[in-house]
């Protein structure tokens, strides 16, 4: 334990692991302490009993100091073994310990299980709401099951901070537990601040509360990671498809169970039946991970990874979508789904017939349904065949109030 104090008061380890449990034959309660470098090699670990009170007042006084190099704080507990031990002495040995990593103001990775900040208090905690690194902190892990109340505090305290990550449930299908619906409900509602989200759950609820998220805008995802399993994946699928569509803001998708049919994601992509459709679907999304044939999407999978079938469209519109401008992604939807097959003409009609050669001049490829389209104009609009040489699209006219350059801004503007 000095050790430990020396290497923490002279500012070297990056971070520290805490395992609560029992020893001895079940006599003593216990913690496991490692300290770790930023690459998690450990600089040393130990074993220390519950039981000096003033030897767990000086670590936590020296965590609490430590603003320099520690960074990572992992709290881990078998509850159900240190109950079996616990004492008033131990409390508060514990007690002592969370006061001190409380003070740390400069904290960035929490990981914790939620046992350790229960809500029927009859365990010290740590103190969500009052602890100083609120503003340093930018990944939190929770593993376990979630109560009711214990999703009021985590909720609570999500809407309050900014995090680059937010992990939640990470061991509940090794441990065999059940979540509470409506406390990881409640829970991913609140995360409207994480940019990546990971969660753990198997429950058509979730599905919808994901959706939901992805549709609210004041939303900062830019990843999310959903691993759990429905009896139905396409309703779950299709849930999320819903979400997706008017999202701005999420580049990348993970989901376990990402199999059936995959026409609700194309059409949140691009919702070719209409300009407007196109206008209002998803133009930021850039990859797609999941699954197929009972392939598992494991956690850690390389970004972009795609491990089932890409329907072309949706490989298209994923292209499209890394391009930062967004107006001409749309364009290009515009120009590649929206003319063909017998697409609504009407919209041209009442257009001055001046600026439809532009609209032609959008008319991407040489395939039959391009050619078709082009047709179908010229057909339904007879004018077009009798417009002006000079309204025409050349190189470099880009100047003068009625050039085709000023034409073809009018109908982009337009769309």
């Amino acid at each position: 334990m000095n050790y430990a104090i020396s290497l923490l008061n002279e500012n070297v380890p990056y971070g520290i692991n805490l395992a609560f449990d029992d020893s001895d034959g079940g006599q003593y309660a216990r913690v496991m302490v490692r300290l770790q470098d930023e690459n998690y090699r450990e600089h040393m670990r130990f074993t220390q009993h519950l039981s000096d009170r003033d030897a767990w007042n000086r670590l936590g006084a020296a965590i609490a100091r430590n603003t320099t190099s520690l960074r990572r704080i992992f709290l881990r507990a078998d509850i159900n073994d240190y109950n079996r031990v616990r004492n008033n002495e131990s409390d508060q040995c514990m007690e002592a310990l969370f006061r001190g990593i409380e003070m740390n103001s400069c904290i960035e990775h929490l990981e914790i299980d939620l046992d350790l900040f229960t809500d029927e208090g009859t365990l010290p905690t740590l103190n969500l709401h009052d602890v100083q690194f609120k503003s340093s902190l930018k990944v939190l892990e929770l593993s376990g099951n979630i109560s009711e109340n214990q999703s009021f505090i985590v909720s609570s305290f999500m809407e309050n901070i900014s995090l680059e990550k937010f992990c939640m449930g990470v061991d509940v299908r090794d441990r065999g537990e059940e979540i509470s619906e409506l406390a990881l409900t409640r829970v991913i509602l609140a995360c409207t601040r994480v940019k990546k989200l990971e969660i753990y759950g198997e429950s058509a609820s979730q599905y919808a509360a994901l959706a939901s998220l992805l549709g609210n805008p004041r939303s900062n995802l830019s990843e999310m990671n959903y691993y759990g399993e429905l009896d139905n994946a396409a309703e779950g699928v299709s849930t999320i498809a819903a979400g997706l569509a008017s999202n701005t803001k999420l580049q990348i998708l993970r989901l376990w169970s990402f199999e059936g049919d995959l026409n609700p994601i194309a059409k949140a992509l691009c919702g070719a039946s209409s300009i407007e459709g196109i206008q209002a679907s998803n133009h930021t999304l850039q990859e797609i991970a999941g699954r197929e044939g009972g392939i598992p999407v494991l956690r850690g999978i390389p970004p972009g990874a795609v491990i089932f079938t890409m329907p072309s469209m949706i490989a298209t519109c994923l292209k499209l979508n890394k391009n930062a401008n967004k107006e001409e992604v749309i364009r290009k939807k515009i120009a590649r789904y929206y003319f063909t097959g017998k697409f609504d003409i009407s919209p041209f009609t009442k257009m001055s017939v001046s600026v439809l050669p532009e609209v032609l001049s959008l008319i991407e490829g040489d395939n039959i349904y391009q050619q078709s389209a082009i047709f179908r104009m010229l057909k339904s609009i007879p004018e077009l065949c009798n417009v002006s040489s000079r309204y025409v699209r050349r190189a470099g006219d880009n100047e003068g109030s009625g050039s085709p350059g000023n034409k073809r801004q009018k109908i982009e503007n337009r769309w």
